[in-house]
């Protein structure tokens, strides 16, 4: 079973990996700044899923 979960891990962190490798090759090429992108994103997040609003509330996210 332990053998089963470390190779799963393994092929998630090479998954992961390729998602990076090709997303900062796009990212490269269409000369946009990340550093702004994930700003701007985690900004949002946070107005839309709030930890104030959230926390110790069964509502589901969507309806916050």
């Amino acid at each position: 079973m332990a053998k089963k979960i470390i190779r799963f891990l393994i092929s998630q962190q090479q998954l992961y990996a390729d998602i990076l490798i090709y997303s900062m090759l796009l990212v490269n090429n269409l000369e946009l700044d990340v550093e702004e992108i994930v700003l701007r994103k985690l900004e949002q997040n946070k107005m839309n899923y709030s930890v104030e609003k959230a926390y110790g509330v069964k509502t589901k996210y969507t309806d916050l």
